[in-house]
C-alpha cells in the first residue's frame, strides 16, 4: 500500500509541475522572443512513480513581427544575442527589442548590455541595424559605424538554462557558445525593425493544462482511497 501512495504522491508532484509550466507558457505567449518550456518526466524504478527530471525550453523560432522601431531586431534562423548578464556571466537571448541605458549602451529588455558593447553618441541620428549586424548612424552629419552585433550558437541549444526574463545561460548540456557575425557558421541573419514573437502554441498548452489537471485529480483520488483503506485496516487491527 505504501508504494501505491508514494506513486500517487509522485503523480501529484509531476502533474503540478506540468500545470505550472503550461500556465507560464500561456502567460508569456505575447512576450517577444519567449521560448515555451516543457517538463521532462522520468519514471522511477520498482513502480515508485515518476519525477520531473528537468524543465527544458523549446527553441523553435517564433514568427517575425514588423514594428518599425530601428532598435528592434529579430533573428532569422539560428543564434542568440550575447549580453552581459548579472554577476558578470554572459547571457543569451532571442529578445531583440533593444534600447539605450544611461550610458548610451545598447541593452536588451532587462537592461543587460549587448556583448560586445555598442555605444551610441548623443548627437547620433538615423540609427539603423543591418541584416549583418552592423550598427550605423549619422554622427556630425557623417555616416558612421558604431559597432557590430554578434550572434552565438550552440551544438545543443535545448540544453541552455533559463535565468528568467528571457535570458539563457550556457551549460554542460548546451556546450560552449560559438560566436560570429550573423549569416556565418550556421548563424541566422537579422531582420531589422522587427521582433520575434513567442513560439507558444496556445491550443497545445491548453490541452497540456487540461491533461495535467485531470492527472492531478486522478492521483489525488488514489491518495484519498489509499488513506481510507489504511484507516480501515488500522481500525480492524484495533
Amino acid at each position: 500500500m505504501i508504494p501505491g501512495i508514494n506513486s500517487a504522491l509522485s503523480g501529484l508532484r509531476v502533474n503540478s509541475a506540468k500545470m505550472a509550466v503550461a500556465a507560464n507558457n500561456i502567460a508569456n505567449m505575447n512576450t517577444p522572443g519567449f521560448k515555451a518550456a516543457t517538463a521532462e518526466i522520468q519514471s522511477l524504478p520498482d513502480n515508485q512513480g515518476a519525477v520531473t527530471a528537468a524543465i527544458r525550453q523549446t527553441m523553435e523560432p517564433g514568427a517575425p513581427l514588423y514594428t518599425g522601431n530601428p532598435l528592434d531586431t529579430a533573428i532569422e534562423g539560428e543564434g542568440f544575442f550575447p549580453v552581459a548578464g548579472p554577476g558578470g556571466k554572459t547571457g543569451f537571448t532571442r529578445q531583440g527589442s533593444f534600447s539605450m541605458d544611461a550610458q548610451r549602451r545598447l541593452t536588451d529588455v532587462s537592461g543587460n548590455p549587448i556583448n560586445p558593447e555598442i555605444k551610441v553618441p548623443r548627437d547620433a541620428t538615423s540609427l539603423a541595424i543591418g541584416r549583418d549586424g552592423t550598427v550605423t548612424a549619422t554622427v556630425n552629419g557623417q555616416p558612421a559605424t558604431l559597432g557590430n552585433i554578434q550572434l552565438a550558437n550552440f551544438n545543443n541549444p535545448s540544453g541552455l538554462l533559463s535565468a528568467g526574463g528571457g535570458l539563457l545561460l550556457e551549460s554542460a548540456q548546451s556546450g560552449p557558445a560559438n560566436y560570429g557575425a550573423p549569416g556565418t557558421g550556421g548563424r541566422g541573419m537579422l531582420i531589422p525593425q522587427s521582433q520575434e514573437s513567442s513560439n507558444v502554441d496556445l491550443a497545445g498548452e491548453i490541452v497540456n493544462s487540461i491533461l495535467a489537471k485531470q492527472g492531478y485529480k486522478a492521483n489525488a483520488k488514489m491518495v484519498s482511497a489509499a488513506s481510507e483503506m489504511a484507516g480501515t485496516l488500522l481500525n480492524l487491527k484495533a
